[in-house]
């Protein structure tokens, strides 16, 4: 990205690379969203089955119609899920370097652990604190100028 972006924003967007990154994925990726709408909102599907001893039995297994709402959240859901985290890491590449940047994607073990340990009951072992540590350290000896 760094090299196919350049830093001048005037000559290429990363917006606009990643608009048309989301564009080549909604194409390609649309038969099968179809696919999985069309045949498990189908409501004509019989929820029986035959079990072993030939009775019939209900299936008690249940799929939520995917609605508007639903689909809604998910879109919101994946905006600031995927594309702002994408977005951030490929300006991160742009701004530093790819080895910075996804070390810097890393710190996400450390950060986890803390919350764990914060805000759970998990229990918290010698070896998890440990290796959150080492993490930290591989994350500063990364950024040290040679």
């Amino acid at each position: 990205i760094k090299y196919k972006c350049p830093q001048n924003e005037k000559l290429m967007s990363m917006q606009l690379l990643f608009g048309y990154i989301g564009l080549i994925n909604c194409i390609a990726l649309s038969p099968f969203m179809i696919y999985w709408l069309w045949h498990y909102n189908d409501n004509s599907n019989a929820n029986n089955y035959q079990n072993e001893q030939g009775t019939i039995s209900e299936d008690t297994t249940t799929t939520t119609a995917l609605t508007w709402t639903i689909l809604g959240l998910l879109i919101l859901k994946g905006s600031f899920d995927n594309v702002l985290s994408d977005y951030l890491w490929a300006r991160s590449i742009v701004l530093t370097s790819a080895t910075v940047a996804t070390v810097g994607v890393g710190m996400t073990i450390p950060m986890a652990f803390l919350v764990d340990w914060v805000f759970s009951a998990a229990e918290i072992t010698i070896e998890s604190g440990l290796s959150a540590l080492l993490v930290l350290v591989g994350f500063a000896l990364v950024n040290l100028s040679p």
